[in-house]
């Protein structure tokens, strides 16, 4: 129901949880996240404090004025960019097969500003409660599925790179490769290509790709601003959007799969290092390229971060804050100084792989019960094989052209 004229969203629906559990997603920082912002600070009492980011920039924030758990949560709501503050109230009623959500969202004002206003809220809550529903009920973020995709794998462009390829810009996102199908090989985008804008908005670095991003919507046809040797071009591109991963509802069918692919990863990394000498394992490239020592260091790293965030994730917390380079670089340093061999080194990460299962093995049953969690655990590790994949490849080529100098 919309009602307009008197300033005020009110929407129902239903869900297959209980009240106790819709509750706390409608009220604590770790499960607001989880359906409907990027980060959340949250003091649920009355007069505490809350405030919510998402990646695009938008940011709201306010109090809560009453907290009644299972039943009700009235919220003064003030979002970036909004005139003034409006009234959040969430009323929840059990039925037989779970709970009744209703959302009445109030206070709008008269005025092109407030209309806007009106209208975002109005669009951005439906697509909110159809995701929470989802969350609740099957575990899945319909997020991800409704992001903008292009289907390109991504490095830093830099000076070094810009003067051994003949590039003509020293900034920008260089295209590692392009998926096939995707939306950027429809566009006409090419590996070796460097991406320096999109949408209308200058790409120098990484951040400002993953700034933009989010801002687009699936099915958006958007101009691709690129670099082509000495080229510059513009092309139209239709957003796509990413193939969700399926994950099994059987905890040991997972296991077995996540064993079995680890399994092939081991095999593939011996069968890559085989025969290789200490010298040559310690030979990067080129000035500014990883050698074969410095990618397995890295591999071991990408795998005990993961068990961190699959220990935070367990826990119903997540981690927080950018990825510092100088930070990662400070760890890379460490294990090349606790492992000084070759042979150490690749054992230490098949016993980190060998963890990265276990501890999935041992979650908790109230972990696995949780649908959301769970997914996202699975996820980060399947995340985490392809990236170890493209790591085993690096280090393949890195050895050719060792070999070659």
């Amino acid at each position: 129901m919309l009602r307009a004229a008197e300033g005020t969203i009110e929407i129902k629906t239903r869900v297959g949880a209980w009240p106790e559990r819709v509750f706390a997603f409608l009220s604590r920082a770790g499960r607001l996240r989880e359906w409907l912002c990027d980060a959340a600070w949250s003091d649920p009492i009355p007069g505490g404090r809350y405030t919510l980011l998402w990646e695009s920039g938008y940011q709201a924030q306010g109090s809560f004025m009453e907290v009644a758990p299972p039943e009700r949560v009235v919220m003064i709501w003030h979002g970036l960019g909004e005139p003034a503050p409006t009234l959040l109230e969430w009323k929840l009623l059990e039925t037989p097969e779970g709970t009744e959500i209703t959302l009445v969202h109030s206070g709008f004002g008269d005025g092109l500003y407030w209309e806007a206003s009106y209208a975002e809220a109005d669009k951005g809550w439906r697509s909110a409660l159809e995701n929470l529903v989802s969350v609740l009920e099957q575990g899945i973020d319909l997020r991800p599925a409704r992001q903008p995709f292009l289907g390109i794998h991504l490095e830093e462009m830099n000076a070094r790179r810009a003067e051994s390829e003949g590039i003509a810009s020293e900034v920008g996102i260089y295209i590692s490769n392009v998926e096939e199908g995707s939306a950027a090989e429809a566009g006409g985008i090419q590996k070796g290509d460097v991406l320096v804008g999109l949408a209308g908005r200058e790409i120098p670095r990484l951040r400002d790709l993953f700034v933009t991003m989010p801002r687009l919507r699936a099915g958006e046809t958007v101009e691709a601003a690129l670099v082509r040797g000495q080229e510059r071009l513009a092309l139209p591109v239709t957003l796509g959007t990413r193939e969700q991963p399926e994950v099994p509802e059987d905890p040991e069918q997972v296991l077995a799969d996540l064993q079995a692919r680890r399994e092939r990863l081991e095999a593939a990394l011996l069968e890559a290092t085989e025969g290789v000498g200490e010298e040559e394992a310690s030979q990067a490239p080129s000035e500014g390229e990883w050698s074969v020592r410095e990618v397995l260091a890295h591999l071991c790293q990408a795998e005990r971060m993961v068990h961190q965030q699959i220990g935070y994730l367990a826990m119903g917390r997540w981690l927080e804050g950018d990825y510092d380079p100088v930070v990662g670089e400070g760890l890379q340093a460490t294990l090349l100084q606790i492992e000084p061999t070759l042979s150490g080194l690749v054992e230490r990460f098949r016993r980190d792989m060998q963890e990265t299962v276990q501890w999935v093995r041992y979650l908790p049953q109230v972990t696995l019960a949780d649908g959301y969690r769970y997914r996202q655990i699975v996820l980060f590790v399947l995340k985490l094989h392809e990236h170890t994949e493209e790591h085993i490849e690096q280090i393949r080529k890195t050895l050719a052209a060792v070999r070659a100098l």
